[in-house]
């Protein structure tokens, strides 16, 4: 991978293989927006629902923040919580607030890259494909409806690389380039802030800044201290020195135990084993890898697009070994990072343009088939706890996940995490109530037993199996 270190204006329109084919602009602009349209109004029209334990956390640090009290739970994303209770200022209620702010950032994530694509390049062809791309990626109506921090620290982070500067202006230290480098300095710490975990990926696209300009480097620390300091000064003194304590159980509690990392056991199912039992997912992934590697053999860089390949690299290493493959969302930064690298290097070869439009079309297909369910459909989370608190008898809930949620909404049940296995051998030693299992997997061995999908691609769906005999389960 080559730098460019010509004195041309990159920021100036290139002449783009297709660039004169007004019809493929025309086709691909006008489904784009239609796409984004539907998209956004399908989003809003799904039911706002918990789908998790960490929205559940986010949701009451709208209200009360306590990382000790897990409100929310460690680092405590306190951008995040900080525009989510700006969201309340619109949706009274925090559950709403936090969905609605994670729609609304998700959406616009394909007009921020595709802002960066135009100021990088100057083409209409490199913006409208980058906006498809990251408009079409599966994930993203996952992402949208999580009610987590991954949109809100991808947005800031696309942020980044959008108020980048040119390198010829960065390197004379012009004050307007040196301006847009603190501004971007602000949105790599917004975005730190927002999605912690995404800090190696934060520190792999700076790096490259760092080495180009020395005083550009300078005005994006200064931008990320202006952010972090304050973050890091309000949780210190609303947590004390337990924050420090909270941290190392956090990590060793995600590295070793429950955080389905490499790190944490023999009995852990990787990336390969998830991607081999989703077959067309793994494709488009591997396409978009294959695309990535293809791109960087093509011709020297423009310094600041450096940045693109080096987070991406950062991004794969990060989410292969420290991320739970459980959780489709953990691969946002790979797939948006890489749509926007194959945008802006449209113009090296035509048959890019070709394999994009194929990627997006093969994106929307394995989507559109949720498009018809998933507003009828409710969030397995709440439909598990509808079912379970229709049974008119005392019933043991075994979990192992989402269980401060099922404790705090199922009005009978008492809820053991299977975490802790123990304790809920204990329990069903002393009871004769019927016993309720909650898996992602289907178990063997049950009396009765219901499903409840998920409502959009990547989300997983719910098994209830139960164990004794109950009444009112379906």
């Amino acid at each position: 991978m080559a730098i460019d270190r010509s004195n041309a204006n990159h920021e100036q329109a290139v002449s783009f293989p297709g660039d004169g084919s007004r019809g493929l602009l025309t086709f691909l602009t006008v489904s784009s927006l239609a796409g984004f349209c539907l998209l956004a109004w399908w989003l809003f029209s799904i039911k706002v629902e918990i789908a998790s334990d960490d929205a559940y956390y986010f949701s009451r640090a709208l209200t009360r923040f306590s990382i000790l009290d897990y409100s929310p739970h460690f680092p405590g994303y306190p951008a995040f919580v900080a525009l989510g209770r700006l969201s309340l200022q619109i949706w009274s209620d925090p559950v709403s607030a936090l969905i609605n702010m994670t729609v609304l950032a998700s959406l616009a994530l394909p007009i921020v890259a595709a802002a960066i694509a135009w100021r990088w390049t100057g083409s209409p062809l490199a913006s409208i494909v980058c906006f498809a791309l990251v408009l079409a990626q599966p994930i993203l109506p996952l992402v949208a409806l999580s009610g987590l921090s991954d949109s809100v620290g991808m947005l800031f982070l696309l942020c980044f690389f959008a108020a980048l500067p040119d390198t010829e202006k960065a390197r004379k230290h012009d004050v307007s380039s040196l301006v847009w480098c603190l501004i971007a300095g602000i949105a790599l710490g917004v975005s730190g802030a927002a999605r912690p975990s995404y800090g190696v990926i934060l520190i792999g696209a700076f790096l490259p800044v760092a080495l180009w300009s020395l005083r550009s480097a300078a005005a994006v620390v200064c931008g990320v201290l202006v952010v972090g300091i304050p973050a890091m000064l309000v949780l210190i003194s609303l947590e004390g020195w337990n924050y420090l304590h909270e941290g190392w159980r956090f990590f060793n509690g995600h590295m070793f135990e429950w955080g389905n990392t490499v790190f944490a056991g023999s009995e852990r199912s990787g990336w390969t084993d998830f991607l081999s039992s989703n077959p067309a997912f793994a494709a488009i992934t591997l396409l978009y890898l294959v695309l990535v590697g293809y791109c960087l053999t093509l011709g020297e860089f423009d310094r600041r697009q450096v940045s693109l390949p080096v987070a991406i690299l950062v991004a794969v290493i990060w989410t292969i070994f420290f991320q739970n493959p459980e959780n489709l969302r953990h691969l946002l930064p790979l797939l948006t990072l890489s749509a926007v690298l194959i945008a802006v290097r449209l113009h090296r070869a035509t048959g890019v343009v070709s394999a994009s439009i194929t990627l997006i079309f093969l994106s929307v297909a394995l989507v559109l088939p949720f498009f018809t369910t998933a507003i009828s459909v409710r969030a397995p989370l709440a439909g598990v706890i509808d079912t379970i608190n229709a049974i008119e008898e005392d019933v043991v809930v075994l979990a192992h996940r989402d269980v401060s949620f099922l404790r705090s909404h199922l009005d009978r049940a008492r809820v053991y995490d299977l975490a802790f296995p123990a304790n809920a051998d204990a329990a069903l030693a002393a009871s004769n109530a019927a016993v309720v299992s909650i898996t992602t997997q289907q178990a063997g061995a049950c009396v009765e037993e219901l499903f409840f999908a998920g409502r959009v691609f990547g989300e997983p769906g719910l098994w209830i199996c139960t164990t004794r005999a109950t009444q009112g389960l379906r």
